[in-house]
């Protein structure tokens, strides 16, 4: 189990010695449960959210082979330094955030929307709502990665990794490995989504599509539509 490996853990500077170190509150040391529930969040809070963003980005491509193939020919010409790469990957953030929601505890009296807050109050924050805003974006049914190559990304927009004091601190090194990732597979091979079944999703921390089966071939300058249902496919573009 998880308690056991970190009790037999290696002496030395690691990261299994560094959350040893870390102290609760009232300045007396975590024990071991709670060095395991602080290994559990690394694991969700980088790993994990990373590899479901790459998989939801690999889903919206597949739906959409039009942008795949424009993908292709932007790496093609200008190679990773693709403005549309960027954009591929802050479209697929939007419409399917591995984090779907976030809470807060509000810190004072507030009146959000004619909603009464109190100190000390839960505020439950869903960027899947709030990224599909038609207020925020027009279309915000389809995946359109243009919309973002005269639109700069921020925090807010779109909202995938918080924002504020507790943004994500991970989230320049999630961006830069979803890129990578993409940019090495169209490189080097077609990526399709397996046809004829249904894609769930699993809804935990995160939120990521279940039963993914995906086929690699070879380079060909050729893209076609997977066909899928599931919940996966509600999250598609309309």
């Amino acid at each position: 189990t998880l308690i056991d490996w970190i009790s037999r853990r290696p002496p030395g500077d690691n990261l299994l010695t560094r959350i040893a170190g870390v102290v609760g509150q009232d300045g007396s040391p975590l024990d071991i449960k709670a060095q395991a529930a602080q290994f559990w969040t690394l694991y969700g809070a980088s790993f994990h959210t990373t590899a479901t963003a790459i998989n939801w980005c690999l889903l919206h491509l597949a739906w959409n082979p039009e942008v795949a193939h424009r993908l292709d020919q932007e790496i093609a010409s200008a190679g990773r330094t693709t403005p549309f790469l960027d954009a591929v990957v802050a479209e697929a953030l939007r419409m399917s955030p591995p984090v779907p929601f976030q809470i807060r505890r509000c810190v004072g009296e507030e009146c959000i929307d004619g909603i009464d807050v109190s100190a000390g109050d839960r505020v439950f924050i869903s960027s899947h709502v709030m990224n599909r805003d038609p207020a925020a974006y027009d279309a915000p049914e389809r995946f359109m990665p243009e919309r973002w190559l005269d639109r700069e990304p921020t925090a807010y927009h779109p909202l995938a990794f918080s924002a504020g004091p507790r943004r994500c601190l991970g989230y320049t090194f999630a961006i830069a490995v979803m890129k990578t990732t993409l940019a090495e597979l169209w490189e080097s091979a077609n990526v399709r989504v397996l046809d004829g079944g249904g894609i769930g999703v699993s809804l935990a921390i995160t939120q990521g599509p279940t039963r993914l089966q995906l086929s690699m071939h070879p380079r060909r300058d050729k893209f076609v539509a997977a066909n899928f249902t599931g919940a996966a496919a509600l999250q598609m573009s309309h």
